[in-house]
């Protein structure tokens, strides 16, 4: 593909990066589904329920020749803060009247899964924590393992930041480890902080990962507006109803779900991620769980801390402190980089660019953790509860680093 193609190409069809479609897109508000201010709704709560797929671009630049666009498995924090705010922020004309300190300071926690049912409220699914093995033995079923922080033994080196390993806590079969679900219900995971069990069978714990379909485009010649022989695309997109393949088992169907306190959002329609997608902004039915009494009722020191959203922490992957209590032992995944484009305007007039290219550790990451002599564990448990543990202020109003707590 030529660069003087891509231009054309992107002259006819803009590919809007991941959280600046909403400065479009948002301005979509004539049509509202008839759904779309439920009176069972928490204030405060909301959701999003793609009618389409999700084109969600994961920044990699498009290889010459190849013209695949891939996507991200689920939106970051910064895609759905920034339609909020674009959305708070727009006036009855479709004009972004508000400056860009004051949208900032607008707090947004998520996005999580939400799996919207035929009846009944939506249910929340969480990122699989990273402190568990799956192995499916040739008799069947599913067997989960825990795994936990260990010294490493005496001559053993290593280029660990910490002399603690991750280990399963009892010996695993000879069997191969698999895949386990990519999301876990609520109550799954309330169950896997208050009472992990070393080895269990477990049932159906929520969903695996949401479907991908990949699209073939042709690019547009701007002049002539006729396809460009021999100029081909394709975007890969994500898809929030998977299909049962049996009529029996009726499609199960996603949404995204978030907490805003801000009274001025509306709901209605909008645009996530690229190509202008339309999806429906509604006031969502359930809050976020309460801290379960069996984290809270011991005396105990040390506990686990699960990320929920991908975190941006100063030191990297491995801080030495969360809020206070001090980080023994680690269970991460690859890390995962986000960038993006700023169209605020500086004092020269002129945008400013392109962001700088950050390293996140990904959601379903495990600490362990020591609070430390004379702190009050509750009251650092009620600070980390649904809250955003990033390092840097801003981070935290974008919904990156939102965890909960178990026990250790």
């Amino acid at each position: 593909m030529s660069k003087k193609n891509k231009q054309k190409h992107t002259k006819a069809f803009p590919v809007t990066r991941p959280g600046a479609s909403a400065s479009r897109g948002s301005s979509i508000s004539a049509v509202t589904p008839a759904h779309s201010q439920s009176p069972e709704g928490v204030p405060g709560f909301w959701q999003i329920e793609p009618r389409d797929t999700l084109v969600l671009r994961d920044g990699r630049p498009v290889e010459e020749g190849s013209g695949e666009m891939r996507s991200l498995s689920f939106p970051w924090p910064s895609t759905v803060t920034g339609l909020v705010r674009t959305r708070i922020g727009l006036d009855a004309n479709g004009s972004f009247t508000m400056k860009p300190s004051e949208a900032r300071e607008i707090p947004v926690k998520g996005p999580f899964l939400l799996e919207l049912p035929e009846a009944g409220p939506p249910a929340w699914l969480f990122p699989a924590p990273r402190d568990c093995v799956f192995v499916r033995p040739a008799s069947g079923g599913l067997l989960r393992y825990r795994l936990g922080p260990k010294e490493t033994p005496s001559g053993v080196d290593t280029d660990l930041v910490m002399d603690t390993l991750i280990c399963p806590l009892t010996d695993l079969p000879r069997e191969k480890p698999v895949a386990g679900p990519a999301f876990w219900r609520w109550g799954e995971l309330e169950k896997w902080l208050t009472a992990p069990a070393e080895q269990d069978q477990v049932p159906e714990l929520g969903a695996g990962a949401l479907d991908k379909e990949v699209r073939v485009h042709v690019a547009i010649d701007p002049e002539s507006q006729t396809a460009v022989e021999g100029l081909l695309y394709s975007t890969e997109e994500v898809r929030f109803v998977q299909r049962a393949g049996a009529a029996a088992f009726p499609p199960r169907r996603f949404a995204i779900g978030f907490h805003c306190p801000d009274e001025r959002l509306r709901a209605g329609a909008v645009c996530l991620g690229g190509e202008r997608r339309i999806s429906f902004l509604t006031l969502g039915p359930e809050a976020f769980p309460d801290v379960p009494s069996e984290i809270t009722k011991g005396n105990g020191r040390q506990f686990r801390v699960v990320l929920l959203t991908p975190a941006i922490f100063r030191e990297g992957a491995i801080p030495k402190e969360m809020l206070g209590a001090r980080v023994f032992a680690a269970a991460t995944g690859r890390p995962q980089v986000i960038s993006g484009w700023d169209w605020e305007t500086g004092p020269d007039g002129k945008q400013k660019g392109s962001k700088a290219t950050r390293r996140m550790v990904p959601a379903g990451s495990v600490y362990w953790v020591t609070i430390p002599d004379g702190g009050n564990a509750v009251e650092w448990i009620q600070k980390v509860w649904f809250n955003p543990i990033s390092t840097e202020e801003q981070d935290r109003r974008d919904g990156f680093g939102i965890a909960v707590v178990g026990v250790a």
